[in-house]
């Protein structure tokens, strides 16, 4: 994984070159990774993303998650590039529906993350809102307050880029 978040260093120093304050990239979609980046953008603009850094996102088909994770998001950050970077994983094994849903729920954490209110510590401990949250796992799942914002807003900006690609 060190190498994903060397592409997005080298990516950030190139896209902050170019004025930008987030990028998106995508690796593993073959002949579909310019319409995954316009949907990720998409996503980001109806959510209003907005970062005081630069921030890039690499969106990344994975065949390595296990069946009942449609999705997961991985942050990282360098304060002396200042560089904020997000991976996104999706299922490879997801149908194209599943896929573009989970797509905008781990575009919500995206959000999250670059205003400050979600942060994950390590594999059970986040901070959500300034208050540390211990040990995530013993919340259910659906019932986790940044889980319970992607969950509400996924469908929707799910619906809304059908509607764009629709036209």
């Amino acid at each position: 994984m060190n190498w994903i978040f060397s592409f997005l260093a080298a990516a950030l120093i190139c896209s902050s070159a170019a004025g930008r304050q987030l990028s998106i990239y995508s690796t593993g979609f073959g002949d579909n990774a310019e319409q995954i980046i316009e949907q990720a953008r998409f996503y980001a603009d109806e959510l209003n993303i907005a970062s005081g850094q630069p921030l890039i996102v690499m969106v990344m088909l994975s065949h390595n998650l296990p069946d009942n994770i449609s999705g997961m998001m991985v942050h990282g950050e360098n304060e002396v590039l200042e560089m904020r970077n997000v991976m996104i994983k999706l299922n490879a094994a997801l149908p194209t529906d599943d896929l573009n849903r989970a797509l905008a729920h781990e575009m919500v954490h995206v959000v999250q993350y670059a205003r400050g209110d979600l942060m994950r510590i390590n594999n059970t401990m986040f901070r959500w809102q300034g208050q540390l949250i211990f040990d995530s796992a013993s919340i259910p799942y659906r019932q986790r307050k940044w889980e319970k914002e992607a969950f509400s807003k996924e469908e929707e900006l799910k619906k809304g880029y059908k509607k764009l690609i629709s036209h």
